[in-house]
This record gives structure tokens, sequence and C-alpha cells, in this order.
């Protein structure tokens, strides 16, 4: 009988999750929109998933969530979206950025652009 464990998602899943999204995804509207020859160049899309997943796991009021067998196989997402609860006075008490720095990109460009400087 197999069993499923639900728990957040961290950057070393990303490459899993997206491998899971894009066959879903892969020619509809938007995406064949926005990749129209997605076809010849799947990596550009590939490229933008990661980065997108990646974004969702390091922003500080988001959760991404990954269902997993007890086989340590991702089968099912879901990305939680909430707003910070402040006291309106000051942002002392909002949560702070999970992991790194969004604007630098470098944990991006390092793992999955060798070639970017």
């Amino acid at each position: 009988m197999t069993s499923l464990n639900l728990r957040s998602a961290t950057l070393s899943d990303v490459e899993a999750i997206t491998a899971l999204a894009i066959p879903i995804v892969t020619h509809d509207g938007f995406h064949d929109y926005f990749f129209p020859h997605q076809d010849e160049f799947p990596e550009d899309m590939y490229q933008w998933w990661l980065r997108y997943y990646r974004n969702f796991i390091l922003k500080p009021y988001n959760e991404v969530l990954v269902l997993e067998t007890n086989s340590k196989e991702i089968v099912g997402l879901a990305i939680w979206m909430y707003s910070p609860r402040g006291t309106g006075v000051s942002n002392s008490d909002d949560p702070k950025p999970k992991g790194l720095d969004l604007e630098k990109a470098s944990y991006y460009e390092r793992k999955y652009m060798p070639s970017c400087r």
C-alpha cells in the first residue's frame, strides 16, 4: 500500500517539481502564447519554470507543499500564498525572507546557468 506525505518544498525539490509540472502545462493557451516554439526549444520553458518555482520557495509569504509517496517520488504540488500579519505600525513582526536574496539570483545562475556571471 502506498502512503502519501505532505511536506514543505525545499530548493532541492525544484527540478522534480518542474519535471512534474511541464507535461501538464505544455501546449495550454498560456504556454503556446509565451513559448510558441516550445517544441523546438523546450529548455526555454523548462528554465522559466525552474526559476518560477525557485522564487516561490524563497518568497517569505508563500508556502510550497509537495505530496510524495513513501518512495520519495513527488506526485503533487500546492502553492499557498498568504498575507503577513502585521501591526500596521512597523514591519518588525513581518516574516523575514527565507533562503536567498531573490534580487541577486546567484543560486539560480550558479546551478542552472553556469556560463552567467
